[in-house]
């Protein structure tokens, strides 16, 4: 399979870095697919990129974690979360 995988629930900080890899060339497309509907939150675990790129990846480390990255990435996903739920056109 490739793409997300749709989660009834909103993932806590820790759980992005399990069921998503912000880096992935596929990621923004992923993220608009999930809101464009409407999901609560996704997961890339049964995509084919995702376990690529994870075994080639180095081991995870909190102190190497780019925060920035992924606030900017959560902070555009709630916005286009609250534009779809307003009915605003993009």
């Amino acid at each position: 399979m490739i793409g997300p995988k749709k989660l009834n629930q909103a993932l806590t900080l820790k759980e992005v870095d399990l069921h998503r890899n912000l880096e992935c060339p596929s990621y923004d497309n992923c993220l608009e697919k999930a809101v464009l509907k409407n999901w609560a939150s996704f997961s890339c675990e049964d995509c084919e990129h995702f376990v690529k790129i994870r075994l080639h990846e180095e081991p995870y480390e909190e102190s190497i974690l780019d925060v920035q990255s992924i606030a900017v990435k959560l902070a555009v996903f709630g916005f286009l979360y609250m534009a779809s739920v307003c009915g605003v056109k993009l």
